[in-house]
């Protein structure tokens, strides 16, 4: 898999995933790109919890997920604001890193929680940032400050 390619050149020990099927699976074959890594999964890194929300054609969908953004305190769609979704990321990936420190760790999640936890960090846009990550891509943050590095796009 290329994505596990171009991970291997961070010299990743550890994988921890959503455990939503989607992002299992991705966390899975990088795993089994990079050899002998354990999956781990941690609830709080599942995407934006959207359950309620009608199918959308993709420019409606654009447009609401510009919406969800942009009034963060409010349930835009799905029950969870944007706010609580950022708070809940963000407390699991600190918790995870500070589980092990120092470890190179990748975390495999879903594109508008990830661009709610980097803008916050980095004075991005996260409409922009949300836009700029196909599937598969990632996100180089420094540590401990979280400062935005890199974004690969479309792996």
């Amino acid at each position: 898999m290329r994505l596990g390619e171009r991970l291997r050149t961070y010299d990743v020990d550890r994988i921890v995933t959503s455990p939503e099927p989607k992002a299992f699976e991705t966390a899975t074959v990088v795993a089994q790109t990079l050899g002998s890594i354990t999956v781990e999964t941690l609830d709080a890194l599942r995407e934006h919890d959207d359950r309620d929300a009608p199918f959308q054609d993709e420019t409606s969908f654009r447009a609401t997920v510009r919406r969800f953004f942009a009034h963060s305190n409010e349930a835009v769609f799905g029950p969870e604001t944007a706010d609580d979704a950022q708070r809940r990321f963000a407390s699991g990936v600190e918790a995870l890193l500070r589980s092990r420190e120092g470890a190179a760790t990748v975390v495999v999640a879903h594109g508008r929680v990830i661009s709610l936890f980097v803008a916050r960090r980095n004075a991005e846009d996260p409409y922009v940032l949300w836009g700029r990550l196909g599937l598969p891509s990632f996100v180089v943050l420094e540590l401990p400050s979280y400062v935005l590095v890199e974004v690969i796009e479309g792996v």
